[in-house]
């Protein structure tokens, strides 16, 4: 009797212990309910689960992390900051007070780059301002433009400035080609297990080559800030439009050198579009050259032969 009796207490302890965890369990998690683009984890939906092991902290944290940088909020916050800083390049010198807003500018811009590398050097995640990026990049393109430069921005930016913001330019795409850092630093590997592969090889030497010889076009004919006196605008704007295309290009190069460190073979799509943007970047860099040469000559042949009329 005693027996039943304490087996009865205790399937009803059991199921008392069933039907509250049942009931807790159906209580909603309230970070569930986040609006802010989070996606919790199972480790954080119970985490004594887990916690002897201390296992699931660093990948959470990761994880977390790569959720924090991926979420709109900071290709907003980095949209912005760009835009900020062209406000003080499109407004004149005159003002005093223009000089403290252009210094703080500079240093929020710089601030802002350092947040996007480091991050994603730290989660070694996709490149996601990619958009953001290249609608900056647009904005540079049309800012060198020769029509918005001699219409518009020479009498309040002046060449020195001008040259500043192909400086930016050059300086962002030098940021964003940071990027093969994978394809460099696993080139030996890759190598040595694609030597069973002769169409490995060959694709990875194309990309070592492509990648290389784009760079060194790139920063051929850099101008120095300081030399303002060999500055071109027509020539920067050809460089800074075939740099925009190279930026394209090295998307390609990048898509192509991933498949390779993973041991696949690229599609036929992927090798035919990495094709097309080196031929688009080099024929849009030779046409550029040819536009430049052909306005800067008869810009030239024009201040030679200026007109003289004579009223009586």
């Amino acid at each position: 009797m005693a027996t039943r009796q304490s087996s009865s207490s205790s399937t009803h302890t059991m199921d008392l212990a069933e039907l509250s965890r049942v009931h807790f369990h159906d209580i909603p998690n309230p970070f569930e309910r986040r609006q802010f683009a989070f996606r919790v984890l199972p480790e954080e939906k119970d985490p004594m689960s887990q916690a002897k092991h201390y296992s699931f902290i660093m990948p959470t944290l990761k994880t977390r992390l790569q959720q924090l940088i991926a979420t709109r909020l900071w290709e907003y916050i980095m949209l912005i900051l760009s835009i900020w800083s062209f406000i003080s390049l499109l407004l004149a010198h005159a003002i005093p007070e223009m000089r403290i807003f252009l210094e703080l500018t500079h240093e929020i811009t710089q601030a802002a780059l350092f947040i996007e590398v480091s991050s994603k050097l730290y989660v070694d995640y996709r490149w996601l301002f990619y958009d953001v990026w290249n609608l900056y990049d647009l904005i540079c393109v049309i800012l060198n433009s020769p029509l918005i430069y001699n219409c518009f921005l020479s009498d309040y930016l002046g060449v020195p400035q001008l040259n500043s913001i192909q400086r930016l330019f050059r300086a962002l795409h030098a940021i964003r080609i940071i990027r093969i850092h994978n394809l460099l630093r696993f080139v030996v590997e890759t190598i040595l297990t694609a030597l069973t592969s002769i169409y490995n090889i060959l694709l990875l030497e194309l990309v070592t080559v492509t990648v290389f010889a784009l760079l060194s076009i790139e920063f051929e004919s850099d101008t120095p800030a300081r030399n303002s006196s060999k500055y071109n605008p027509y020539e920067n704007y050809t460089e800074a439009l075939y740099s925009y295309y190279m930026c394209i290009t090295l998307e390609g190069v990048n898509e192509v050198a991933e498949q390779i460190l993973q041991l696949d073979s690229p599609q036929f799509a992927t090798v035919i579009g990495l094709t097309f943007y080196i031929f688009a970047a080099l024929a849009t860099y030779s046409v550029g050259q040819l536009l430049a040469g052909t306005i800067e000559l008869n810009s030239h042949s024009s201040k030679e032969f200026i007109p003289v009329i004579y009223f009586n």
